[in-house]
């Protein structure tokens, strides 16, 4: 483990830029994590773009949400950069999305060949009224209502962004609807995004048990506008769950997504397309009496070596750890 010091909060947003600097949240560092300086705190929800940009989304204030759904008209704060992560330049965003009284950024932006963006978001719109009696609402005070993920696109590098469609709104799905998601496009030209869909780790004041909470992925191939059925994720034919997935793929291919709570682990796709799930390698279990927060990151730090920043307590804080994790293709004749 790597020790990649100490974090503002209990969740991680990591990104290894192409000319290979390290952003970890509100620090930067040229020489792998030896040493860091401070910088702009990025969002949660960012890319890079063909030319170098990097652009990010924070969730902050009322960014995504909608006074009036029948106007559906937001905002969204976007940071720009063009010197990796040096100096940030934030504007603010129009955001339209009809009938919509709330939506979140979480991971899941990425630029397509024409240069549009994409960006999956999770909320709800006027009328989605499919509730749950949720460990979160009680904490929170308020009923559980099933949320949706959605794509929004932007035609002008995120000056502006406007919905494209829902990619899953499955309520019979899952514990809490679809919601922590993370869109990537892969080998096959597909896109792919990985959803969140149960409370993992509070407690159930209702006593129930085996609650249907997984690990869900769904595929466009039409460049977002249309989705197909979510299906479950299986490793040996044992059901994957998991709240704030990251997907990745390695230089030879291989799919790799991070998932998060009660325990944290990667899964891998050996096709690179999320058709079947060979392995998955456990960084951190439950139970140990080390306290760690379940919302980590993962990011290439090599062709093929992935690092997960593990988030844990210490003392009166949250450190970051970083897990290497080096993954080798295997052959079709390979045990």
């Amino acid at each position: 483990r790597i020790d990649l010091g100490p974090l503002p909060r209990n969740a991680a947003f990591f990104l290894v830029t192409r000319g290979g600097t390290w952003i970890l949240n509100n620090k930067r560092s040229v020489d792998q994590g030896k040493t860091w300086q401070p910088c702009e705190l990025i969002g949660e929800a960012f890319c890079q773009l063909r030319d170098g940009t990097i652009l990010a989304i924070p969730a902050t204030g009322d960014s995504g949400r909608f006074s009036s759904p029948l106007e559906g008209k937001s905002t969204l704060i976007v940071q720009e950069s063009k010197d990796d992560w040096q100096t940030v330049e934030t504007h603010e965003a129009s955001l339209h999305v009809p009938l919509a009284e709330f939506f979140f950024a979480v991971r899941g932006m990425i630029e397509l060949d024409n240069g549009r963006l994409l960006l999956s978001m999770y909320g709800r719109m006027d009328g989605d009224r499919i509730r749950e009696d949720s460990p979160v609402g009680f904490e929170l005070e308020i009923p559980w209502i099933k949320t949706r993920i959605i794509a929004v696109e932007s035609t002008d590098r995120g000056r502006s962004w406007r919905y494209l469609s829902t990619i899953s709104y499955n309520p019979h799905l899952g514990f809490e609807g679809q919601n922590e998601n993370d869109l990537i496009r892969l080998p096959n030209g597909l896109l792919a995004v990985f959803m969140r869909s149960g409370i993992h780790g509070y407690v159930d004041l209702h006593g129930r048990e085996n609650l249907d909470q997984p690990l869900l992925v769904t595929w466009s191939s039409d460049e977002g506008r249309t989705w197909s059925e979510p299906e479950r994720i299986h490793v040996d034919e044992r059901l994957v769950a998991g709240i704030y997935p990251r997907a990745l793929l390695t230089k030879n291919r291989v799919l790799a997504v991070l998932r998060c709570r009660p325990y944290g682990s990667v899964v891998f796709s050996p096709d690179g397309n999320g058709a079947f799930w060979s392995d998955e390698y456990v960084h951190y279990q439950s139970g140990t009496g080390v306290e760690r927060a379940g919302m980590q990151d993962m990011a290439l730090i090599g062709p093929n070596t992935i690092l997960v920043t593990d988030v844990v307590r210490k003392g009166q804080g949250w450190r970051a750890e970083g897990v290497p994790i080096t993954v080798n293709a295997r052959s079709a004749d390979s045990p």
